[in-house]
């Protein structure tokens, strides 16, 4: 998906602002990237909070094309 497509799929309440890779770990076919994200917290009873953090994104290289890693859900699984 394009970077335009994955903003709108993330929920309304968070505006992203800008974004900026600080830094890029690269072991063969993975990489860690961190990037400082600034973003708009909008809350129908508050006034709209700007917000900044870190983030550390999984990527994965799959035929020489770099793709953001899902993280999957995490799930508990019974053991008897």
């Amino acid at each position: 998906m394009t970077a335009n497509q994955y903003v709108r799929s993330r929920s309304p309440v968070f505006q992203y602002k800008s974004y900026k890779v600080k830094g890029i770990e690269e072991k063969g076919d993975e990489a860690t990237v961190t990037i400082d994200l600034r973003y708009n917290l909008a809350l129908p009873t508050r006034a709209d909070v700007d917000l900044a953090m870190d983030l550390q994104e999984r990527w994965v290289r799959l035929d020489g094309q770099w793709y953001r890693q899902l993280e999957k859900p995490k799930t508990e699984s019974a053991s008897g």
